[in-house]
């Protein structure tokens, strides 16, 4: 199991800091002073509280350890990630931490770089229609776009949310959350 410097854990102390994890060997600040611990020595029992890039907001999509992708959705209790199983109901922040992570943020809400764009109702048919759902068929730049956000990668999506975020948050929606379909299904119908 490996820590990122700026991942909150407790050892025994509470609120310890990662501040380096290499050769087996955890470095932590906390409020006393700074220590080391092996986090696979007996008796050593870690437990994840705050990812390194902070607690999820509504709106960013984070990645576990094993490459799967949840929606960081606002619900009632706060914040919960979605990992697009159907019917789900999310799962708390620190559960998914703990017991998958670490997880780290691949896409933040909104930046300024990201603009400010909202999923409109066409842009909710366009990407309805790549992802195989009744929708409406765009013209062929705008279907190659969609399909270019579809297959990039994290930096490159980032990248592409500059100049198109309502398609790169209509793709992340249909790709990560548990009712993202749905919520898409929901947006189209407002142009009818």
């Amino acid at each position: 199991m490996t820590y990122q410097p700026g991942e909150i854990i407790d050892i025994a102390i509470s609120h310890a800091r990662v501040t380096e994890c290499q050769d087996g060997v955890l470095a932590y600040a906390y409020s006393e002073g700074e220590g080391v611990v092996l986090p696979k020595g007996d008796g050593v029992r870690i437990t994840r509280l705050v990812p390194a890039d902070g607690p999820p907001q509504a709106g960013e999509l984070w990645e576990d350890a094993h490459g799967v992708r949840y929606l960081a959705v606002e619900c009632a209790g706060g914040v919960r990630l979605h990992s697009g199983t159907p019917g789900g109901s999310g799962y708390d922040a620190a559960y998914v931490h703990h017991n998958y992570g670490p997880i780290k943020r691949i896409l933040a809400a909104r930046d300024d770089e990201l603009g400010t764009e909202e999923i409109t109702p066409t842009i909710a048919h366009h990407v309805l229609w790549h992802y195989g759902e009744p929708g409406m068929e765009p013209g062929s730049f705008t279907k190659d776009l969609i399909a270019l956000i579809a297959r990039a990668d994290p930096h490159n999506r980032r990248r592409l949310a500059a100049e198109y975020p309502g398609y790169v948050a209509a793709c992340n929606w249909a790709e990560a959350a548990d009712s993202g379909i749905a919520d898409l299904q929901q947006i189209a119908e407002r142009a009818t």
